[in-house]
C-alpha cells in the first residue's frame, strides 16, 4: 500500500514537471530565460514538497505555503514591508499546496517583472478567508498589488486566457 501511494505521488509530480517544462519552453526563445524559469518553478515545487514532507503529506498551512512561495522575492531580505499577508493558517490538501505554491510563484514573478515589485514603491497584499457554502467551506484568496506601474491591456492573448480584467 505504501509503495502504491508513493508511486501515485511520483506520477503526479512527474506530470507537474512535464507541465512546467512545456510551459517554460513555449514562453521564450532565449535559452537562459527558459532555463531560469524552469529551474525557479521546479525549486518552488521542491519547497512545497518539503513543507508537505514536514507535515507527513497530510496537509499544510496556507500561511506557510504563502511565506515559502514569497521567500525568493525578498519577503525575508528587506522587502518584508512590501508584503502584507493576512489570514488564518488554514489547512490545505497536498494537491492544493503544490498547485498554489507554483501559482503564487508565477504571480510574484509577474509582479517583479511588470507589477508592484518592478519599482521601489509597490506592495502586495495577499489575504484569504473561508466562506461557508452549500458544499462546505470555500477558500477565497486575494492577491492585490498597489503602487506599481499603470496597468495596460496585454498586447497578446494566450490560448488559455480569452479575457482580461483590470481593477
Amino acid at each position: 500500500m505504501l509503495i502504491a501511494e508513493l508511486n501515485h505521488r511520483v506520477k503526479n509530480t512527474l506530470v507537474t514537471v512535464q507541465s512546467i517544462v512545456a510551459q517554460g519552453l513555449r514562453t521564450s526563445g532565449d535559452v537562459a530565460a527558459v532555463r531560469a524559469a524552469i529551474v525557479a518553478r521546479l525549486s518552488v515545487l521542491s519547497r512545497s514538497h518539503d513543507i508537505l514532507t514536514g507535515e507527513r503529506w497530510v496537509s499544510a498551512g496556507l500561511r506557510d505555503v504563502v511565506l515559502d512561495a514569497m521567500a525568493p522575492f525578498g519577503i525575508g531580505d528587506g522587502r518584508a514591508e512590501r508584503f502584507v499577508i493576512a489570514g488564518e493558517n488554514v489547512r490545505l490538501a497536498p494537491k492544493a499546496v503544490l498547485a498554489l505554491g507554483v501559482a503564487l510563484h508565477e504571480l510574484a514573478t509577474n509582479a517583479l517583472k511588470y507589477g508592484a515589485l518592478s519599482n521601489d514603491a509597490g506592495s502586495i497584499l495577499i489575504d484569504w478567508l473561508t466562506k461557508p457554502g452549500k458544499d462546505g467551506d470555500r477558500l477565497v484568496l486575494r492577491w492585490r498589488e498597489t503602487g506599481g506601474p499603470p496597468v495596460s491591456p496585454p498586447t497578446r492573448m494566450g490560448s488559455a486566457r480569452k479575457c482580461w480584467v483590470a481593477g
